[in-house]
């Protein structure tokens, strides 16, 4: 029988969910057996030196976020890029990285608290902070960061949510169904124990279902040991997976920085940051040219809006500057609603070639 999609595109649900099986793939128990109270204790570890060593890279990210932005927009010419550079303070350099990680602080931020906001067994307290933290950046976002970019902070916050959601652990069932069912633990030790359980369930006549991977076998070493007995050590190992286990898994945390790193990168490509004001320069004698101005001490450095080339021309002529209007593409939410706004700058027109 033909299916009736056969030779059409896939529906957008189809699409959507093939996306988000992609960042989040979904969580398969037949995959071979790990220690998990190792694994958590490597991961607190890890997770209790994470900041330091995260607020030593802010400087060289914040650098390389500078670099990659202005190399982009001047389409690799290296020798402008060292003009420009050459022509920015430090003060300049500082700002223009501060702005453009701003918004990557922002997307990681929403992130992080969306994915907080969706676990499970949060304190009604804790969970107030970080809805409230949440509402805050929201509204930050909104007022400061491009209107698009902003809808791009929605939507991810808002998928982190509901795949938390989704990933929430299900309620205890009875030991059992736990044994006669499955699934198989992920952790070595509780497999171990769902193995002897199962095994003792079989050779005493109780129907327990089978489990694709998981033939019910002999345990190697054998122990002869009552149901009761197993399900207590099955209950001190769950105690010692919850003790040993942290609020924010690195999973969790790697997850949030490389959507976070993706959607800003695509702002980088689509709207980058300036690296100067773009003005209109009224020279004393000529026409007015369109231009990003960097101040050079007794001259400007004036590139042009094509970021093709650059020339320094000294200040005594130049008759007046006009910073130009900000484009609608930039513009954040509460700037195209607001009914008193006004241009916010002078009308540059397209961008043009000198």
């Amino acid at each position: 029988m033909k299916s009736k999609h056969r030779g059409k595109a896939p529906p957008f649900r189809v699409r959507t969910q093939s996306l988000f099986r992609v960042l989040f793939p979904k969580y398969d128990r037949t995959l071979q057996a790990r220690d998990v109270v190792a694994a958590n204790r490597a991961n607190a570890r890890i997770l209790r030196t994470l900041p330091a060593s995260g607020f030593a890279l802010v400087p060289a990210l914040g650098l390389a976020v500078v670099v990659i932005n202005l190399l982009y927009r001047v389409r690799g010419n290296t020798n402008l890029a060292t003009a420009i550079f050459q022509a920015l303070p430090i003060s300049a350099l500082a700002m223009i990285a501060l702005l453009s990680l701003m918004n990557l602080i922002l997307i990681g931020a929403a992130n992080a608290l969306a994915t907080l906001y969706g676990q499970a067994g949060m304190p009604p307290r804790p969970r107030h902070f970080v809805r409230v933290g949440l509402i805050a950046l929201v509204t930050i976002a909104f007022s400061t960061v491009p209107w698009f970019f902003f809808l791009l902070i929605l939507l991810s916050a808002y998928v982190y949510w509901r795949s938390e959601l989704a990933e929430r652990v299900p309620a205890a069932i009875p030991f059992i169904s736990w044994v006669s069912r499955g699934p198989a633990p992920i952790d070595t030790e509780l497999r171990r124990l769902w193995h002897e359980a199962r095994y003792g369930f079989r050779m005493a006549g109780i129907a327990i279902q089978d489990v694709p991977g998981h033939p019910v076998v002999l345990p190697d070493p054998f122990r002869a040991r009552t149901t009761t007995r197993i399900q207590s050590d099955v209950l001190e190992r769950q105690l010692d997976i919850k003790r040993s286990s942290t609020t924010t898994s690195l999973g969790r945390i790697a997850s949030v920085l490389a959507v976070s790193l993706g959607i800003y990168a695509g702002q980088i490509f689509t709207t980058p940051m300036s690296f100067a004001p773009r003005e209109i320069v009224n020279f004393k004698s000529g026409p007015p040219l369109s231009g990003y101005v960097l101040d050079a001490g007794d001259s400007i450095f004036f590139v042009n809006t094509a970021l093709s080339t650059g020339r320094y021309v000294p200040n005594e002529l130049i008759g007046s500057r006009e910073v130009c209007s900000t484009s609608p593409w930039a513009s954040s939410f509460l700037t195209l609603l607001a009914s008193g706004y006004g241009t916010d700058g002078a009308n540059c027109g397209p961008a043009t070639n000198w």
